[in-house]
């Protein structure tokens, strides 16, 4: 992932700006900061958060400070490529977010969520809200159990988890399929930059995060979109398995 975001810098994925719609619950729901208590701290956690085309975004307040600081009051991102942090943490709007106030802070952190105890002390049992967004996928399923611990053990109680990842026969999967030389093990290939991929199945994640690890359901679907290309008369069949915990 170094070579990937040294070869991409933040120009390869485009800013995320769907938390709000898909999930009012944890992203849409703060009263205004004069409605708050002064004591509450709000604390978002993100794995795998690349050079933040998630994070950031979520980071963007109004200019009215006094009615409107944003959903977060304190952010972590984690990722495994230092490039990525690095270059996050150079962003504008990371560097922004810092200079609100003794209230706000971002953080960036290097760390490999698939190895034990490899969470940074100051990420564990914090969060209100974890996310994990295409990123377990990038894991070997070996790992996933100890990558999904690291996560849950962000959360304090009471803290959501909310994830997005490939399902199941998405086109990527089945292209990948068409060469057995991409396939490493069942579900799981390796694309053509290097980087890794699993395609999950609801079942999957029922049974990583609820049977093994003891998290409750409270929303878990398949995503379908169909995104067609007029020019060259294609169109692209995606599957995502999206839930909270």
């Amino acid at each position: 992932w170094d070579q990937f975001y040294t070869n991409h810098g933040n120009r390869f994925f485009k800013d995320r700006h769907y938390f709000s719609t898909e999930f009012p619950e944890e992203f849409n729901n703060r009263p205004p900061a004069q409605h708050r208590s002064p004591n509450e701290t709000k604390t978002l956690v993100e794995i795998g958060c690349g050079v933040g085309n998630a994070l950031l975004p979520l980071l963007e307040v109004s200019e009215d400070h006094d009615n409107d600081d944003g959903n977060w009051d304190v952010v972590h991102g984690l990722d495994i490529s230092k490039t990525a942090i690095d270059i996050m943490s150079q962003e504008l709007r990371f560097l922004a977010f810092n200079k609100m106030g003794p209230r706000k802070k971002v953080y960036g952190h290097v760390c490999d969520i698939s190895k034990t105890l490899s969470l940074p002390s100051i990420c564990s049992g914090v969060s209100n809200v974890t996310t994990l967004i295409f990123c377990l996928s990038a894991i070997d399923p070996q790992y996933h159990a100890d990558a999904a611990m690291n996560v849950i053990d962000t959360l304090h109680p009471g803290g959501i988890l909310v994830f997005r990842d490939y399902g199941r026969y998405d086109e990527a999967q089945m292209k990948l399929g068409t060469s057995r030389s991409k396939r490493i093990k069942e579900n799981f290939y390796r694309k053509h930059d290097g980087t890794k991929c699993f395609y999950f199945t609801s079942n999957d994640l029922e049974e990583l995060f609820c049977t093994q690890l003891g998290m409750h359901v409270i929303e878990l679907k398949y995503l379908r979109r169909v995104y067609n290309n007029k020019a060259m008369s294609q169109a692209r069949r995606r599957v995502w398995v999206q839930g909270r915990f």
